[in-house]
């Protein structure tokens, strides 16, 4: 698992660096860079244009686990 970085916090950045993760990659995103209240409604925006992503926060205290999965 990579831990994901992104050089600003704006919401374009953020999307434009979730529609080039890999497939099947798992990527740890932290509160400290992005809220996890943030990364999914990204991820829903995302789904409209037929890309799929899961994101989970269980067991995780300081961020949550992105993988695409589409």
């Amino acid at each position: 698992m990579e831990e994901f970085t992104i050089k600003k916090k704006v919401v374009t950045d953020i999307t434009g660096t979730f529609e080039t993760l890999p497939i099947g990659k798992e990527f740890f995103v932290k509160n400290t860079v992005v809220k996890t209240q943030i990364v999914r409604p990204i991820l829903s925006r995302l789904k409209l244009k037929g890309l799929e992503f899961k994101c989970t926060d269980r067991g995780l205290v300081d961020g949550c686990i992105v993988t695409r999965l589409k």
